[in-house]
């Protein structure tokens, strides 16, 4: 086995022709030495003895290729960072490469006995080969890439605030509770531009609209920053006497312990999450007045599901496992979305059912939070396992 260090700059090009048969013996692969600490050349060669189980005879795998107008034979060897050739090819080569002196130390060693060796071959290097197409490249069909390519297939689910198709949501309102219209609360005058800024964004995604005419409920906003974004503000509508008017849904939302049912078998998990999830579904009209808000700027009302609404949390979670229902290995809570499958291929199976869905329905995922694939569902099985552990040490 051999090891020498190459240049980098000895690239030359390289044409491949036919494949030909060509005989070249030896008995050690050559040093080359050169001045590149990163790239060397690993050889081995083994000689077959007569009746052993090794005597089997394999062609090695030979091309010629054209290199300055001369026709090599090469060795393709996959453990090489370099090419190389020998010194009788290069002698031979109607238009020789320029030579550099290599900047390799070499050390004498004394040994008692005397060797002889020939030394010849040339090598085709790993990267040469794979730009001339000479090998595939099977490593490059990763998970990771089969992912990416579902990404680019359904590209359209990452981008932009969806709205989930031909549905409307519905809230439902005791008409006995008498409709409240609240006072105005000022809103600070340095924060007012942001708060402009941030009503225009909800109009422009089409999450609110200005009210024109009489309302009979009114409420007023709460502003604060953002905990990641402390730049940036969040608009939150006190919903606190409006709730007492909305009648629940009680639908139920699964715990972990349900989902541990489910996910008992499987291995690989991804968990999805919706952008904006609450947004993604409209309001009927009949459901938009007890949102309406009031701001130094006028009156809005929400035309999507908003956060506040005591009842969003449950409506919510039937709607999207409604839309969901029927695929295997995908449950959510809430706008969470968790894909499991025994195996890599059943998982990336329903993955891709996943997307589809998510396509024809119109929703869209929060790309950046979906970025890690196997994330033992947010954590949630770790907790759940603690708890397990924790009652057990408890119960001995």
């Amino acid at each position: 086995m051999c090891r020498s260090k190459r240049n980098t700059n000895t690239k030359r090009s390289v044409n491949t022709l036919e494949n030909s048969d060509f005989e070249n013996n030896f008995e050690c692969q050559s040093k080359i030495d050169s001045s590149s600490d990163d790239e060397y050349v690993f050889g081995l060669q083994t000689e077959s003895t007569k009746g052993t189980v090794n005597s089997i005879k394999r062609d090695q795998p030979r091309i010629c290729v054209k290199i300055n107008e001369s026709n090599i034979n090469v060795l393709i060897d996959t453990g090489s960072s370099i090419n190389v050739i020998d010194e009788d090819t290069y002698n031979r080569m109607k238009r020789k490469p320029k030579l550099i002196a290599t900047k390799t130390k070499s050390f004498r060693i004394w040994i008692s006995s005397k060797f002889r060796f020939r030394t010849s071959g040339n090598l085709l290097c790993y990267d040469t080969s794979l730009e001339l197409q000479i090998i595939p490249q099977i490593s490059r069909l990763s998970t990771g890439n089969k992912h990416e390519l579902l990404c680019e297939q359904y590209k359209d689910i990452f981008h932009g605030l969806g709205k989930l198709k031909d549905t409307q949501v519905k809230i439902h309102i005791d008409n006995t509770v008498k409709p409240i219209v609240q006072p105005h609360r000022r809103i600070p005058f340095h924060v007012r531009k942001q708060v402009e800024a941030e009503l225009e964004r909800l109009e422009r995604l089409d999450i609110i609209e200005r009210v024109h005419g009489p309302t009979p409920w009114v409420s007023p906003i709460v502003v604060a920053p953002k905990p990641k974004s402390p730049g940036e503000i969040r608009i939150c509508v006190d919903m606190r006497l409006p709730n007492q008017a909305i009648q629940r849904e009680r639908h139920i939302t699964p715990t972990i312990d349900d989902l541990i049912v489910d996910l008992n078998g499987a291995k690989v998990f991804s968990k999805m999450d919706l952008l904006n999830g609450y947004h993604q579904l409209e309001l009927t009209q009949e459901s938009r007045n007890i949102t309406t808000f009031t701001t130094h700027v006028g009156l809005r009302r929400y035309k999507r599901l908003s956060f506040g609404v005591t009842s969003a949390a449950e409506i919510f979670q039937n709607t999207l496992s409604t839309a969901l229902e029927g695929l295997d290995g995908v449950r959510n809570i809430s706008d969470d979305i968790i894909v499991f499958g025994a195996s890599q291929d059943e998982h990336d199976t329903r993955l891709a059912a996943l997307f589809q869905r998510i396509h024809e329905n119109g929703l869209t995922l929060n790309k950046k939070r979906n970025a890690n694939l196997i994330k033992i569902v947010w954590n949630f099985m770790d907790t759940y396992l603690a708890q397990k552990e924790y009652q057990q040490i408890r119960e001995k």
